[in-house]
């Protein structure tokens, strides 16, 4: 179970497979080889139609199913993505990244670090404009934490830690279930809202950003080039990073990066 999010370019064609069928097709593909390379390992060379997996997905109905997959079946339907590939690589639109670039998935249970660190990149009075803009988005819009706390509930699922963390200021205490909230439970992230989560996230500069800066940002005046020049992204993102939860959150701001500069939603599966 995971947090799938797709960057909605328009480089990729929908004529034959939808983005969520996309998505699926990578999905099982690299469990494939993942369960592969781990039979290998063992010297076990069973042909691959006799290596199987189980997943679980969430039906059309909302309930949750689990599936067998044969690891054959799974590369040989990840063929029917070659055509869509060749069309998006051939595609004169700005990439910003290759066609796999566009998918990812931040795993269930979030760890306890993920959250810390979530907290951690949050916007001090030290800067001033970002900190008041916190503040009122969470005042204005009401977030309150509150459908976060339920699947927070259902414990070592969704969340290691079964207990609401927060980050202390005097005008508020800012709640993890909060930051859940309006990063991943609004809908698809559309370029504004991206830039503003970019921005609370200490994804990209915001010391010295002016409110003439923020209007350019919001009414997206910024062509890609410009926007990478004057913004770029601070995370760094390795694959010796020690929680993987906090990698695969710094791989979603990249994702959403890449998304504000192209002018394109990140659209989410939670």
């Amino acid at each position: 179970m995971a947090i799938d999010y797709v960057i909605d370019h328009p480089c990729i064609p929908r004529d034959t497979l939808t983005l969520s069928e996309m998505l699926d097709l990578l999905k099982d593909k690299k469990r494939a080889e993942q369960v592969i390379a781990l039979y290998r390992q063992q010297n076990d060379l069973r042909p691959l139609h006799e290596i199987g997996f189980e997943i679980s997905r969430v039906d059309a109905d909302g309930k949750d199913i689990t599936q067998t997959i044969i690891a054959a079946d799974a590369i040989e339907r990840a063929k029917q993505l070659d055509a869509i590939i060749e069309a998006y690589e051939s595609c004169s639109e700005l990439k910003l990244g290759s066609f796999y670039d566009n998918f990812g998935a931040i795993n269930y249970p979030i760890s306890n670090r993920a959250e810390i660190w979530l907290l951690e990149q949050l916007p001090s009075v030290e800067d001033p404009i970002l900190f008041l803009m916190l503040m009122r988005t969470i005042q204005e819009f009401g977030y309150t934490g509150q459908e976060t706390r339920k699947i927070r509930d259902q414990v070592g699922v969704y969340f290691q830690n079964p207990d609401t963390l927060a980050r202390r200021y005097s005008e508020m205490d800012v709640t993890t279930d909060v930051l859940f909230e309006m990063t991943f439970l609004l809908g698809p992230l559309q370029p504004p809202h991206a830039v503003m989560l970019l921005f609370f996230y200490n994804a990209i500069p915001r010391h010295d950003v002016t409110p003439e800066q923020m209007k350019q940002l919001w009414q997206h005046d910024l062509t890609a080039a410009e926007f990478i020049e004057q913004f770029p992204f601070l995370h760094q993102i390795s694959d010796d990073e020690e929680d993987d939860s906090v990698k695969e959150m710094k791989r979603f701001l990249w994702a959403i990066y890449r998304a504000y500069a192209l002018n394109v939603p990140v659209l989410l599966d939670v």
